[in-house]
């Protein structure tokens, strides 16, 4: 009854395009990593960031792993151990490149992505601190007249260098 029930869920999941076939995830991380980078469109320094990471983290730790043999839990033991030396952003990096390889391979080669779930840790948030009025005269004097106006708005406002420059006369209220 179980052999015949599990026969037809295959059947309707080829039908339907869903199957997929256990055997294909005998592919190690490391050889479906390659072909995952290879297909991605990133810019020069993304891809040298993620490439990175992907070397440096992931396939030292899960390379010459099946796919189809990661657990979920192996993979939270991994970003609790990262997590013990390495600054939040660099786990965030590397275990969103490792998801984004399992995903991938989740199309067909996986039946599930076992990072799908991972618990990630937070980010600190720095403080900012912001400069006395004497150094703030002392930037705007070191600064080419034509840019002491910009100091003193974003000394002023607290806008973001971003914000600043895209600043128009329009947008002020001077009265």
């Amino acid at each position: 009854r179980d052999a015949v029930a599990h026969l037809a869920a295959v059947e309707t999941a080829k039908t339907g395009g869903d199957y997929v076939d256990r055997r294909d995830g005998r592919v190690t991380l490391a050889a479906y990593a390659a072909t995952w980078s290879e297909g991605r469109l990133w810019r020069p320094s993304s891809r040298t960031k993620i490439e990175g990471a992907v070397r440096t983290h992931i396939i030292p730790a899960f390379g010459r792993r099946e796919l189809r043999s990661l657990r979920p839990s192996e993979l939270q033991a991994w970003v609790r151990h990262l997590s013990e030396d390495r600054a939040p952003a660099t786990v965030r990096l590397a275990a969103w490149a490792l998801k984004s390889i399992l995903a991938a391979a989740a199309d067909r080669i996986i039946p599930r992505n076992p990072a799908a779930g991972l618990r990630l840790p937070q980010p600190q948030p720095r403080k900012a601190i912001p400069l006395t009025a004497s150094q703030v005269a002392d930037l705007v004097d070191a600064m080419p007249k034509r840019y002491r106006a910009v100091v003193l708005v974003g000394a002023a406002t607290g806008l973001r260098i971003g914000e600043l420059v895209a600043l128009t006369l329009d947008a002020l209220d001077l009265e």
